[in-house]
């Protein structure tokens, strides 16, 4: 509507362009001017307060209007191209379809102004106040908007391809269908803001909020680094060249997005869908992906170090080359997923269900797999030497030539599980479950077995070197060829097991049962079984050489051929025992119980047999050169101090 004339109590169109070239408008009161169609071009008007006065299609094209005032002007169809109108006032409506192209508007107040259809294109308004202002169908191609103030405004189908925005406060403001591709949306939040069909190809979203933004319809943003977009749509999307380090995208949809060779670095994903998503060399170092659906993705040559994927779905997912080091995988679903030749070292999988799946090859050293769920896994030749495997499930799993060294394996369930030729040295096996193991050629250096039961493992050839097995049960167990060297096996039931050709140089087998053990070919020089049971037990062609078998019991053993030289048997209990040929020069063999033994054609030279009980000993052909018999002096002292209190 045009300003109501004030009377004709106004100034003519005549007088104010006499006024204008007189410079004398500038900072003046003008009311109640009636001058459509004034040419006014490049005049000083700064500072003047224009009141109830009629611009209908005025050409203020160039002038200043710097710290002006207008009330209920009409400026409808005027032309302010270029006009500064920096800290101007324009409340209410200034008119529809006028020309403020390239004006500057900087910290200008046009709350509720009506600005329909405006040409604002490179206008600058900046700090400019638009509050509940009518921006419907304007033009702000390129406009400068930094820090403007626009709650409440009407935006709908606006054109601000290529504005800057940035910092600009949106809260109410209804962007419906608007035009911002190219803009820069730097640090606006655009939650409260009404975005349904909001175009933003190509904006730069640096740091911006929004919830359920759509961008399917328009392609991508440019970027999108340290935004946070909730609920909000790229699904599809080529990305690869969107910004997105820092970027905070929770439960969005990417389905099937483009992001392959993309950098982000830092970016939160948690809760969101990238089923499909192509993400072939992907750089998202530390980002944060927790609950993300990456089902069918392609995750090929991705780097992914340390970022947290727990509770993520990978099903299906393809990981070839990827870098998964320091990852956090707790609670992930990998179905159908192919692990083979990973490099998964300090990852972590607590918890998850990873059954069936093949991992041969996996470098897994440092992983944190406590409570993993690994039942009849293929981890052949995994390294998961320092791993946290407490309390994980390996049941039927494959892990022949795996590697262990160093791994935490308490309450571990290894119960069927081929560990053939695996490295478990310095493994704590205490409280793991190897029932039915196969451990045939495993490496258990300086492992902890304490009290663990052996019948049912498989450890034919095993490198047991160090080990502690105190109290173990290894009753008819198989350890034929093993290495039992410096081992530790006191108090260990093996009773009936089979050592055949079993190294086990200095093993300790102090008070073991070793009744009717197979020891033939037994090389245990220096060992210690003092009162171990060996009664019939095959020591046939054994080398015991400067073993300690104090007080053990060795009836009806079987020591053929055995090599007993400077072995220390004070006490032992050889009764019936079969020495045929045996070694046992320097022996000590003082108050041992020889009775009935068999020691034909032995070799007794230096031996000590002070007080041995010999009664039908067979010593035919024995070498008795040096042999020492019963001293009696030594025997006095003996009884007397048996005798003395």
């Amino acid at each position: 509507m045009p300003a109501e004339r004030n009377d004709g109590s106004g100034p003519s169109p005549a007088e104010l362009l006499r006024k204008s070239e007189l410079g004398e408008l500038a900072g003046s009161h003008i009311s109640g001017a009636v001058a459509p169609g004034i040419d006014l071009r490049g005049a000083d008007l700064s500072k003047a307060l224009w009141r109830d006065v009629d611009l209908r299609g005025a050409n203020l094209s160039g002038a200043t209007l710097a710290g002006a005032i207008f009330r209920n002007v009409n400026l409808q169809g005027a032309d302010l191209t270029d006009a500064d109108l920096t800290g101007a006032l324009l409340g209410g409506p200034p008119g529809e379809a006028c020309r403020l192209a390239s004006a500057d508007l900087r910290d200008a107040v046009l709350t509720g102004a009506s600005l329909h259809q405006v040409d604002l294109s490179a206008a600058k308004l900046s700090g400019a106040l638009l509050e509940n202002a009518d921006l419907r169908g304007t033009t702000l191609r390129s406009a400068e908007l930094l820090d403007a103030v626009l709650s409440g405004a009407r935006l709908q189908r606006c054109d601000a391809q290529g504005a800057r925005l940035d910092r600009a406060a949106v809260d109410g403001a209804d962007l419906s269908a608007a035009d911002l591709t190219g803009a820069s949306l730097r640090d606006v939040d655009l939650r409260a803001a009404t975005t349904t069909g909001l175009l933003l190809s190509g904006a730069d979203l640096l740091r911006a909020s929004a919830t359920e933004l759509d961008f399917t319809t328009s392609g991508p943003p440019a970027s999108l680094a340290g935004a946070e977009l909730t609920a909000s749509r790229l699904g599809a999307l080529d990305l690869r060249r969107t910004a997105l380090e820092g970027a905070r995208l929770i439960a969005c949809d990417l389905a099937r997005a483009d992001l392959s060779g993309a950098s982000s670095d830092g970016l939160v994903l948690d809760g969101s869908s990238l089923r499909g998503a192509q993400l072939q060399r992907w750089r998202a170092r530390g980002a944060s992906l927790a609950e993300v659906d990456l089902a069918g993705a392609s995750l090929d040559g991705a780097d992914l170090r340390n970022a947290n994927l727990a509770g993520a779905t990978l099903d299906e997912a393809s990981l070839a080359g990827a870098k998964l080091e320091g990852c956090s995988l707790e609670g992930v679903r990998l179905a159908g997923v192919d692990l083979r030749g990973l490099d998964l070292a300090g990852v972590s999988l607590g918890k998850a269900a990873l059954g069936g799946l093949s991992w041969a090859g996996v470098n897994l050293s440092g992983a944190d797999l406590a409570g993993a769920d690994l039942r009849g896994a293929d981890l052949a030749g995994a390294d998961l030497s320092d791993a946290d495997l407490s309390g994980a499930c390996f049941a039927g799993a494959k892990l022949g030539g795996a590697t262990f060294r160093g791994a935490q394996l308490a309450d571990v369930d290894l119960t069927e599980a081929d560990l053939s030729d695996a490295d478990l040295s310095e493994a704590a096996l205490s409280t793991t479950s190897i029932t039915g193991a196969d451990l045939r050629r495993a490496r258990l250096f300086a492992a902890d077995l304490s009290g663990a039961d052996l019948r049912t493992m498989q450890l034919a050839g095993a490198v047991i070197e160090q080990s502690l097995l105190c109290d173990a049960n290894g009753e008819g167990a198989d350890l034929r060829g093993c290495d039992l060297t410096n081992a530790t096996l006191s108090g260990a039931s093996l009773r009936g097991a089979n050592l055949t050709s079993v190294k086990a140089p200095q093993v300790n087998l102090e008070g073991a049962d070793l009744k009717g053990a197979k020891l033939a070919g037994l090389q245990a020089p220096a060992a210690n079984l003092k009162r171990a049971l060996l009664d019939g037990a095959d020591l046939s062609r054994a080398d015991l050489s400067d073993t300690a078998l104090d007080g053990a019991s060795l009836r009806r053993a079987a020591l053929r051929e055995a090599r007993l030289t400077a072995a220390r048997l004070p006490g032992a209990d050889l009764r019936d025992a079969v020495m045929a040929h045996a070694d046992l020069s320097l022996a000590d063999l003082s108050h041992a119980r020889l009775e009935r033994a068999h020691l034909m054609h032995a070799n007794l030279e230096g031996a000590d047999l002070h007080r041995a009980k010999l009664d039908d000993a067979e010593m035919l052909g024995a070498r008795t050169r040096n042999m020492k018999n019963t001293d009696p002096d030594r025997a006095r002292a003996e009884d007397f101090r048996t005798e003395t209190p």
